[in-house]
């Protein structure tokens, strides 16, 4: 099971597991993340969600190594299934009536951080960092801007995007990106306590508070992510996204020109 669930007292853990694989996000995986946030959703004695990774990673984002056998296969059919999800997964994280808190016990990469980024609060560590290589598998960070843009301005968010660069955990939480910083093996420890906090606040109260954060940005976020997925899944027939997944697959440099030219 990718998304699995466990509950401590007033929280419930989606734990993304798949560790052998950075716990990157297919449209299997993702669909039982979706599902597991509708279980806790319905369980009354939950006053709010923390969300982590197995192992050494939060996500990795995008499974590129499926993605690159889609390529191969044929080049001409890309299911964008898993594109399609990430959208609804991102409006049932903004729209959720609980807190959701986001224990980043490692790398959160791509879509991976844009899940991550999802969440009322973020947690990290020494270990964590945060960014969008998409530009250097020839892809586009497109759900990420959404997520970027709910907190930073245009200024902060380009460097990010258009480098591929990560972020250590002190940057992440210079930018605000991340709200505190941990040891690493207290990530998800802070993030329960956090929700342990909220146990002496009316769910009524924090559920409105949650609409009154979120319903401006609601509607526009849905449209932004609509379009963002259309961007995404247009990126992945170029020959840029070929040539950068299979780059990474086979774990060498990136032949732009030759991509480039063929555009």
């Amino acid at each position: 099971m990718f998304a699995e669930i466990k509950t401590h007292g007033v929280s419930g853990t989606i734990t993304l597991n798949d560790p052998e694989r950075g716990n990157c996000l297919n449209a299997m995986g993702l669909l039982q993340f979706q599902q597991a946030l509708e279980d806790l959703r319905q369980e009354k004695s939950i006053r709010g969600i923390i969300i982590t990774g197995s192992g050494n990673y939060f996500s990795t984002g995008t499974d590129l190594l499926a993605l690159s056998r889609q390529m191969k296969s044929d080049p001409l059919d890309r299911n964008n299934s898993d594109l399609e999800i990430l959208v609804e997964v991102l409006l049932a994280m903004i729209r959720y009536p609980k807190p959701i808190v986001s224990a980043l016990n490692g790398p959160a990469l791509g879509n991976g951080a844009a899940i991550a980024l999802a969440a009322d609060i973020v947690i990290g560590c020494n270990a964590t960092s945060i960014g969008f290589p998409e530009v250097a598998r020839g892809l586009v960070a497109s759900f990420a801007a959404v997520m970027l843009r709910m907190r930073l301005g245009r200024s902060a968010i380009a460097p990010m995007l258009l480098t591929g660069e990560s972020l250590n955990a002190k940057q992440a939480c210079e930018l605000g990106l991340v709200q505190e910083v941990v040891d690493s093996d207290l990530t998800w420890a802070r993030s329960h306590e956090i929700i342990e906090a909220m146990n002496d606040t009316s769910p009524q109260a924090a559920q409105l508070t949650r609409k009154v954060l979120y319903e401006t940005l609601s509607n526009s976020i849905e449209t932004d992510l609509r379009s963002a997925c259309g961007t995404a899944a247009t990126a992945r027939f170029t020959l840029s996204a070929c040539e950068g997944v299979s780059a990474f697959v086979d774990n060498r440099k990136s032949d732009w020109d030759d991509a480039y030219s063929g555009e």
